[in-house]
């Protein structure tokens, strides 16, 4: 679901999904200067703990309390995103499972009862410049292996994929390139093996401005 600037006022509280349990995610979109976020922060969510933004820069400052609103607005008030020691984020105060990501002026937020990892990337030829280091050689067929997309499309899935997938599993250990292994599965889908034991489903969904993909639970 996708945001813009004034919707998060009027968004409402998260509710279940009977889309296949699968994570719900909303995307907020805004041009907002860090002054003017503030200002809307202070008017709309006045029970966050400002004084914890006070440390960062500018673009870091716009982030955190972009993703802060917006787990306000669909979780709660009072609601807080923590980090574990790993630093995968979870929902202070809220029986729901969460992940997080942003890209360019997009802050996106994930909801669901089970624990699952979100990426959101920009479109952009970054991905296919490096796409030998974090695509192993049996993965680069992929990357002209989906109608409709170019090479540079096809590269920023991919890399949001395991970014999706790293998130999920949580660990600083993974690899990216040597731990994480991709193939098509479906239209909408791809497989994830992690370690070369345990398997992922991964969903992509495009926008005009950016990839999603959200990895969720184990298939048999």
């Amino acid at each position: 679901m996708l945001l813009e600037e004034e919707a998060l006022r009027y968004v409402g509280r998260h509710r279940a999904s009977g889309s296949e349990g699968l994570p719900v995610v909303y995307v907020w979109q805004h041009q907002l200067s860090a002054s003017q976020l503030a200002d809307l922060a202070h008017c709309a969510f006045p029970l966050l703990p400002f004084e914890r933004y006070a440390a960062f820069k500018k673009n870091r400052f716009v982030e955190r309390l972009s993703v802060d609103m917006l787990a306000c607005a669909l979780l709660g008030p009072r609601v807080r995103i923590g980090h574990e020691s790993t630093g995968r984020p979870f929902a202070e105060g809220s029986e729901w499972e969460i992940s997080v990501s942003h890209t360019g002026r997009s802050y996106g937020l994930s909801v669901a009862r089970e624990r699952h990892g979100l990426d959101i990337e920009g479109w952009g030829r970054a991905a296919l410049r490096v796409a030998r280091r974090f695509l192993l050689p049996e993965e680069l067929p992929l990357l002209g292996g989906f109608p409709g997309l170019t090479e540079e499309q096809a590269a920023t899935l991919l890399w949001s994929a395991k970014e999706a997938v790293y998130k999920y599993v949580g660990t600083k250990e993974l690899d990216l390139i040597a731990d994480i292994s991709l193939q098509a599965a479906a239209p909408g889908q791809l497989l994830a093996t992690v370690r070369r034991t345990e398997r992922f489903p991964v969903f992509y969904t495009f926008y005009p401005s950016f990839v999603c993909t959200l990895c969720v639970q184990s298939v048999p």
